[in-house]
């Protein structure tokens, strides 16, 4: 068995670790200096993400630890991996997938450099095929439950009947137009933080604390019309390209890496005034169409707003002022709920239960 040095990261931080690598027939186990196991990778299902020929350097991955990214940076230690997999190291033909791949990164280089990233990114975001942002979505989701989620395994994520059969119901009341295409999916996170958010690839994050603090089913179906409105424009992948640049966004996309600290900044990210009023302006048409009118979204706003002024969640503390966006809503708004009772909301409290 031959030892070789690597550098580590592990997709939780953008720290750079320092490892050793214990590399044998079938597979190499990655270990701190200190001899303590981190993971263990088999070649068979080993990722090559690129190469640099100039300066010997590659990158791999495994969908072992999906978040996680290999850099090598010994000759060395390339050498002898490439002696025990040379399959990996084999050029592909490339896909019609790959060549589209290709021609989107020369049109995303036109439009940022003609716009600038900021201003191209919303533009960037809607020429992306949303299945191109799974690999992106799943590690994020991953990060999302490391970070919040006060529970593990199964129970992460809240989905007790007879709160989950309420909860779906909602969903499906606002999944209406280009909703289901969007939208893959809507979880409950075990989690006492008043939030909810998206986050690329039209996955939506609600969180038990923020369904506690309702007081109809309407509030909470107000918050999540609003979510579902920023998956529609495709905020959450715009806000990423603006958050981490274009070409950290490509390679997660591509599968190469993940967006480290990607969840801890969704709590704290604001969308622009022109993005929060255009998912605002989604959540009234899907409210109207539903039957839960935005009475319940604008008492909600205005109850954290006089509550907590100073701990907003992510979807308040963000542009226009949220004055302005009260009073938009109260133009819009169909005052009396349709489809609205106690027993509902007190049943949905029950889905974390």
């Amino acid at each position: 068995m031959t030892q070789n040095n690597a550098f580590f990261y592990d997709g939780k931080s953008a720290i750079k670790h320092e490892v050793v690598l214990n590399i044998s027939i079938s597979h190499f186990e990655i270990m701190k200096l200190d001899g303590v196991s981190l993971t263990t990778w088999d070649y068979q299902s080993l990722v090559l993400v690129d190469q640099m020929p100039e300066t010997g350097q590659a990158r791999l991955s495994h969908p072992a630890s999906p978040e996680a990214l290999l850099l090598i940076e010994s000759k060395d230690t390339l050498a002898s991996i490439r002696m025990a997999t040379p399959a990996l190291f084999k050029k592909k033909k490339r896909s019609i997938k790959s060549i589209s791949f290709w021609v989107f990164l020369i049109c995303a280089a036109v439009i940022g450099g003609f716009y600038g990233l900021s201003a191209g990114a919303d533009g960037l975001a809607k020429i992306i095929p949303l299945s191109w942002e799974e690999p992106l979505a799943i590690s994020t989701e991953k990060q999302v439950l490391a970070v919040f989620s006060e529970a593990e395994g199964d129970r992460r994520f809240c989905e007790h009947s007879p709160g989950n059969i309420v909860f779906k119901d909602m969903v499906e009341r606002l999944s209406l137009d280009d909703t289901p295409e969007m939208l893959k999916s809507v979880r409950v996170v075990r989690s006492d933080i008043v939030n909810a958010f998206a986050i690329p690839g039209g996955r939506v994050f609600i969180f038990k604390g923020l369904i506690d603090k309702a007081k109809t089913e309407a509030e909470v179906a107000g918050v999540l019309a609003h979510e579902i409105g920023h998956v529609q424009k495709r905020h959450p992948l715009a806000g990423a390209i603006k958050q981490f640049g274009l070409s950290t966004v490509i390679k997660a996309i591509s599968g190469g890496s993940d967006l480290a600290g990607a969840a801890s900044l969704l709590v704290t990210f604001s969308y622009t005034r022109k993005a929060e009023n255009e998912a605002d302006n989604i959540a009234a048409h899907l409210l109207k169409q539903s039957g839960y009118g935005t009475k319940g979204l604008e008492q909600f706003f205005q109850r954290l707003m006089k509550k907590d002024k100073h701990q907003l969640p992510a979807f308040l503390s963000t542009h226009p002022s949220h004055k302005k966006r009260v009073k938009n809503l109260q133009n819009k708004h169909q005052s009396i709920p349709l489809i609205d009772s106690p027993n509902r909301i007190d049943t949905l409290r029950t889905i974390c239960d």
